[in-house]
């Protein structure tokens, strides 16, 4: 880069000193290499563009992750809508269900399909209060299990409790522990043999606290 202003500084000063009586001033010559050094080392247009262009990007990301997560919440509310719903029609005279399920100080833990991610998985819920001795479980769009096989909800490696969904795969039941507090880590749904009581078979929802 210097040699080749240095090439053009020499250009100028003959141009020059080819029209004029005496060598031109060297004043003038080194303000002109300034002037070409400076305009040759200017940042192109686009460079001066980058940070706008990174901005137009984040926001865009920023919208594509807002509108995603919006959608994901309008589809737990519409999943927590439908499955209140059809707890009151059928614990309708189940008091303690609902002592439980809309107290303040409930804890609940949503489990999830460990194979099936779609809008139409199956999907449970677990309820306790610290200050009860009932466990609420409820279960959603539940498949018909095969003759001789059931659903059974384990809490940490106990069962408490099956769940047998009706025509719509609704399912829910009430187990009363021998002391307040229901305490545990991980909830899962196993489906096993009817008689079984130590989670052998596969686990088809699960979740943690």
């Amino acid at each position: 880069m210097d040699k080749h202003i240095d090439e053009v500084g020499e250009a100028v000063g003959a141009a020059l000193s080819a029209y004029a009586a005496e060598r031109p001033p060297v004043e003038l010559r080194d303000r002109i290499l300034r002037d070409v050094a400076r305009r040759g080392r200017r940042a192109p247009r686009w460079w001066q563009q980058r940070p706008i262009l990174i901005g137009a990007v984040a926001s865009a990301l920023l919208l594509a992750a807002s509108l995603a997560w919006g959608l994901s919440l309008n589809a737990a509310l519409a999943e927590e809508r439908t499955l209140r719903a059809q707890l009151q029609d059928a614990a309708a005279k189940d008091e303690v269900v609902f002592e439980v399920v809309d107290a303040r100080n409930v804890q609940k833990t949503t489990l999830r399909s460990t194979v099936d991610d779609s809008p139409t998985a199956p999907y449970a819920k677990v309820f306790v209060r610290p200050d009860m001795p009932y466990v609420v479980a409820m279960a959603g769009r539940l498949a018909p299990p095969a003759p001789g096989r059931a659903y059974h909800l384990y809490l940490d490696g106990r069962r408490v409790g099956t769940l047998a969904p009706n025509d719509a795969g609704f399912s829910y039941f009430v187990y009363r522990a021998d002391a307040v507090g229901v305490s545990y880590q991980q909830a899962r749904v196993v489906l096993e043999s009817e008689t079984a009581s130590d989670a052998s078979g596969q686990t088809v929802l699960t979740g943690s606290r």
